[in-house]
């Protein structure tokens, strides 16, 4: 029997659901797309996504990784329905999608909207099991669930039931033990990180190139306020809010006077007594929000106010040349003359050299070579003759406001509705500013993004394209500065801030607000308070009998508490006591994890020596011990004369040991040191032993996040407390009672007792 006698009937329902498919489809083909640079006859729309198959990396663009022809102008037009409908990310809806591709087409067949099936649905969850991550395949469930009902909602299927078969994966930061503290380190800074960038920040400017100035600028305002790493880049070069006021001696004093208005209508009310009282800077930076929370000028804590300001000095410098040859473009039509500028007539017709200083390339960082190349490549770039007297200022004119940036004069900011012009800017910059290898071109703006700060702060994921092997050439601010496996992420101290809040009490409105967040809802994913915090708040609670009302359960805190402060210890797996070592010099306390000391029989580079002024013997050690040093380093200098190999180690050691050995003499002597006073050296580089379990176990030093109200609490409370372990505490046999017949309480223990 011939094809043509073969008889398909198609239901009526069906030629319905495929006729409302198609109209959907050419509908929304018909109207604009949701934004101008993405191409709809492309299978890569920039910034929404691709129409690649499940797994495929966004880098492979291969015809072989595209989506099938079946469903493509389905996904299309879906895609770009909801890019329009709800203006937000849609990467979920791209899972779905590809999920649903994989379904029908690993099984041979083409994908037919109007006859998919609950079946089909069930091998599209599958799908995304095996090829998606936890969190994204119950994604892609829920917009599978979505679009079925989408498909109902608007007739393009038969009706049927289904639901994501995914449960909602369990927050990590609610999880305790390695897991929940994996997941910990990986939002929270590096304790040491953070120290490192700090040390980098007090170097003097002109040690500092305009990247490091970058870098530690932007790092240091994120730790004033709990920023996004975009957000800075938002700021305006006036972005500073100062007041000055007359600091009230105490608190019993009366606040009258001036007062600080504040965007929700509060005031921060300010003394105006006399001249005496000390003056106070109350400092506000004028941020804006990349999430539709708008702008808000939030106060620094006083402790960062120097930070702050010279950051925001330092970048203004930076940005001066930039912002002023903005201004240049938006209030004069004539060539803008920068420093570069040869001083000639704008219709005089220029040299080779003239059009290249004209064009503002800065050969000053150059050889002559390089120079020579940049200069022809640049003259190149922009269609100039690569001659003498091809181009006038006037000429140049043209060129140059024919390419300045997109929505000129503001920055086109891809996130967020700020409006900045490049004259404004606290950021705003030159090409090849940021780079040691080029020449900075001084007519063309440039503005650093949330990947120019996040590549400088870890070590670089860019490969050569020749080879395939990570690039050498681009090293991180620590790599540059001589820090070895240290990194951050931009977001660090946005987590890092709000824990601290949290931890200290801040209320979840006043969070959200800081944090510039439109709903308070989202605070939960910020918070990384440990299990440590939550034991003393919980023990507090219990001695206060805010939780227990038993008399008998209440009484095991009346004499002791359990406190367990393992964040000196990072939160490690480890739960040591302090050791205390006694030595020919001095002593010192250690954490003693699972070896002994380190510094053995090297007492002098330790920075945990204590050395307590009083004690004669300790110090004619010290004494003695400096004329050895100094004998011995006799013998390791002629060594080093003579070539030895590996001596020039030693003797740097030794010379080390010596300095630090006068040093200990030097105040232990002083008549400003009074008999008793302990004086340790703390500037020796040394390991601790937690520094090498952390790095053994592949774990990092967070930063000790401390409630400032229970500390001073604690300082302010005279009523005698004794500390003992949760395992006493919780022991079957009951509370451990101090003897009154003991010698001595375990409070009253000091180091003298040696």
């Amino acid at each position: 029997m011939s094809d043509a006698n073969i008889l398909l009937f198609t239901p009526k329902h069906e030629v319905e659901f495929e006729n409302n498919i198609e109209d959907f489809i050419s509908e929304v083909e018909a109207v604009s797309n949701p934004n101008t640079k993405m191409d709809y006859c492309s299978h890569y729309w920039c910034g929404l996504g691709n129409f690649t198959k499940i797994g495929v990396n966004s880098r492979k663009k291969d015809k072989s990784t595209w989506l099938d022809d079946s469903i493509i102008r389905f996904a299309k037009a879906y895609i770009k329905y909801h890019a329009i409908r709800s203006g937000s990310s849609i990467y979920a809806h791209f899972y779905a999608v590809r999920a649903l591709e994989a379904a029908v087409t690993n099984r041979g067949e083409k994908v037919e909207i109007a006859k998919l099936l609950p079946r089909d649905f069930d091998q599209a969850a599958q799908e995304a099991k095996a090829g998606m991550a936890e969190g994204a395949a119950y994604q892609a469930g829920m917009k599978l669930n979505f679009m079925r009902k989408f498909l109902i909602d608007h007739k393009m299927i038969k009706p049927f039931e289904w639901k994501n078969p995914f449960p909602k994966p369990k927050d990590k930061k609610e999880l305790t033990g390695d897991v929940g503290q994996e997941y910990r380190e990986s939002k929270m800074p590096n304790e040491k990180s953070i120290m490192a960038m700090a040390e980098i920040f007090a170097k003097e400017d002109t040690d500092l190139t305009p990247r490091d100035i970058f870098t530690t600028s932007t790092f240091s305002l994120m730790m004033s306020a709990p920023e996004r790493g975009s957000e800075p880049l938002y700021l305006r070069a006036d972005c500073l809010d100062i007041h000055v006021f007359k600091k009230p001696q105490s608190s019993t004093e009366s606040v009258s006077g001036s007062a600080l208005k504040q965007s929700d209508g509060s005031e921060i009310l300010f003394s105006e007594d006399d001249d005496e009282q000390p003056a106070q800077e109350q400092i506000g930076i004028k941020w804006f929000s990349g999430k539709g929370y708008g702008y808000e000028n939030k106060w620094v804590p006083d402790v960062m106010n120097p930070i702050v300001k010279a950051a925001i000095e330092r970048l203004q410098n930076q940005s001066e040349k930039a912002r002023k040859f903005a201004r240049m473009l938006e209030e004069s039509e004539d060539f803008p003359r920068h420093s570069l500028c040869p001083t000639v007539n704008e219709d005089k017709l220029l040299t080779k050299a003239q059009a290249v200083a004209a064009l503002g390339l800065d050969t000053s960082q150059l050889t002559n070579e390089q120079a020579v190349i940049s200069g022809n490549q640049l003259l190149r770039k922009n269609g100039i003759a690569i001659t003498d007297y091809a181009v006038t200022l006037r000429d140049l004119n043209t060129i140059v406001r024919g390419r300045l940036p997109e929505a000129w004069p503001y920055i086109p900011f891809k996130k967020g509705k700020v409006r900045l012009k490049w004259s404004e800017a606290l950021y705003s910059c030159f090409a090849n500013q940021f780079s040691a290898a080029k020449g900075t071109i001084y007519t063309e703006l440039w503005i650093p993004n949330i990947t120019t700060l996040n590549e400088d702060l870890k070590p670089t994921t860019k490969r050569n394209r020749t080879t395939g092997e990570i690039s050498t050439g681009n090293l991180s601010i620590f790599a540059r500065h001589g820090y070895r496996g240290l990194e951050l992420r931009s977001h660090q101290p946005r987590h890092l801030l709000d824990t601290m809040a949290s931890v200290n009490g801040m209320s979840d409105t006043l969070r959200s607000k800081w944090a510039g967040r439109a709903d308070p809802k989202h605070n939960r994913y910020y918070d990384h308070t440990d299990e440590q915090e939550y034991n003393h708040d919980w023990l507090e609670h219990e001695s206060k009998g805010e939780l227990l009302v038993n008399d008998g359960a209440r009484s095991l805190f009346k004499v002791q508490i359990a406190k367990g402060d393992l964040r000196s210890l990072q939160e490690h797996n480890t739960r040591t006591s302090l050791a205390v070592h006694i030595t020919e010099y001095g002593e010192c306390k250690h954490s003693y994890i699972d070896e002994p000391c380190m510094k053995h029989r090297d007492c002098l580079n330790c920075n945990e020596l204590v050395c307590t002024k009083g004690n004669d013997d300790r110090l004619k050690r010290l004494q003695e011990q400096l004329k050895k040093e100094k004998l011995l380093l006799q013998g390791e200098e002629k060594a080093v004369n003579d070539g030895v190999s590996g001596a020039q180690q030693w003797y740097q050691r030794r010379l080390t040991t010596i300095k630090r050995c006068e040093s200990l003499i030097a105040w232990l002597t002083s008549d400003d040191v009074k008999d008793g006073d302990m004086i340790k050296l703390a500037d020796a580089e040394s390991v601790t032993h937690l520094d090498r379990a952390l790095e053994v176990n592949g774990r990092k030093r967070l930063p000790k996040i401390e409630n400032h109200f229970r500390e001073k609490a604690t300082v302010n409370d005279a009523t005698p407390v004794e500390f003992v372990s949760v395992n006493q505490l919780l022991a079957p046999t009951g509370i451990v009672v101090p003897n009154d017949d003991d010698d001595f309480d375990y409070n009253d223990f000091v180091l003298e007792d040696f």
